[in-house]
């Protein structure tokens, strides 16, 4: 009954923008070299925030005076890793994650916060980036990356 309120299509917009950008930093890592991606990332339309020899931060220029993501690039061991904070204070406190050698892009709420300290449609952005194929909880991830056996995972883990 109250979808109306809870759909909004800016929101809906911003979550398929926020996907397409961290796609572009999942596909460099699978084919890109790290010596590239500030070239690269400006070309895409992201500006640089900082670049050094292992890692890089960006954001995406159009949105410069309210970005929702910050992106943090790594190269470690051969692997380049991205990592974006969100810095919109309506979805405060999620997380997404890609690593090269991985198909999926994970998003998360930053483990360390508090239920009061979240964005109050966090939640929201995070179940509307889930309906995308690509993108996942991070379970999945944590369990390949831990070497845990799945089947002792509980359905209620997150």
């Amino acid at each position: 009954m109250w979808d109306w309120l809870l759909k909004s299509p800016k929101l809906e917009d911003r979550a398929a923008a926020a996907a397409k950008q961290m796609r572009y930093f999942r596909l460099f890592g699978q084919r890109g070299s790290f010596d590239e991606i500030g070239v690269s990332a400006r070309r895409a339309g992201f500006m640089a925030i900082q670049e050094g020899s292992f890692e890089a931060s960006f954001q995406w220029a159009a949105d410069r005076d309210h970005p929702d993501f910050t992106f943090h690039v790594s190269l470690d061991e051969q692997e380049m890793s991205t990592t974006a904070i969100s810095c919109a204070a309506d979805i405060a406190g999620l997380v997404m994650t890609s690593h090269s050698s991985e198909p999926n892009i994970s998003i998360e709420k930053k483990s360390q916060l508090e239920e009061h300290e979240v964005g109050r449609r966090a939640y929201q952005f995070r179940s509307l980036m889930l309906a995308h194929p690509d993108i996942d909880d991070g379970v999945e991830k944590f369990v390949r990356r831990a070497h845990l056996d799945p089947s002792s995972m509980t359905a209620n883990f997150q």
